[in-house]
């Protein structure tokens, strides 16, 4: 979706800037004059990943980011992959906000509502939306769910989502992602929500200041 291409796009930008390795192989990849040569290039920088992951404990938070990061490349540029999911889901569940935000990032585009993996990482995403978690961390948490959300998702968090969508105490922007979250698990599993509960607080949103009011009219609507 265009979302996960901005997303994605704003991510590398930040991320490239500090990371010589990512750098370096969106260099190579760019050089290579034929789909045959990328395809071999893709190939090796995957075969030195592979062994990278093999460390496991061993291998430091940087490394990790910096492996996570290309394997959302080498995905975002069409070619499969079948390692990385495991290392991308410990970055989202760490306490770092850098790590949070290269897991959430490469786990909101490679996986889907249907990703088998997905039910793993719900009750760390609920975790991150607490209402005592950081509204950057919230942020991505909204983010993912937003991205990937489906049934699971809206029975698990819908009430976590809520409370940060009429919490007096939560920033515009979280409230905005939060109405949007609200919107995309509505349509997913209306059943799961109590519309009731809900509706009347969000209608109140509509005199909140201007993008806030804009997604609660989207919501409502």
């Amino acid at each position: 979706s265009n979302l996960r291409v901005v997303a994605w796009s704003t991510s590398r930008g930040i991320m490239t800037a500090s990371m010589r390795g990512l750098t370096n192989f969106i260099t190579d990849i760019r050089k290579c004059q034929n789909k045959e040569l990328e395809k071999n290039r893709v190939a090796k920088e995957l075969a030195n990943i592979r062994t990278k992951f093999q460390k496991g404990a061993r291998l430091d938070a940087y490394s990790r980011k910096k492996y996570t990061w290309k394997l959302l490349y080498i995905y975002i540029l069409g070619y499969n992959i079948d390692i990385g999911h495991v290392e991308a889901m410990q970055l989202l569940t760490a306490k770092s906000y850098s790590e949070k935000k290269t897991g959430y990032t490469v786990c909101s585009i490679m996986f889907n509502e249907n990703h088998s993996l997905v039910t793993m990482i719900t009750q760390s995403i609920k975790h991150d939306l607490d209402r005592d978690a950081p509204q950057a961390v919230q942020c991505l948490a909204l983010a993912m769910v937003a991205n990937v959300g489906g049934r699971t998702m809206s029975d698990a968090l819908w009430k976590d989502v809520c409370n940060l969508l009429v919490s007096g105490i939560s920033r515009g922007v979280v409230r905005k992602k939060a109405c949007l979250c609200m919107l995309r698990l509505f349509r997913k599993a209306p059943e799961n929500i109590e519309v009731d509960a809900v509706a009347p607080k969000v209608i109140n949103m509509i005199n909140d200041q201007l993008g806030v009011a804009m997604c609660a009219v989207e919501l409502v609507i």
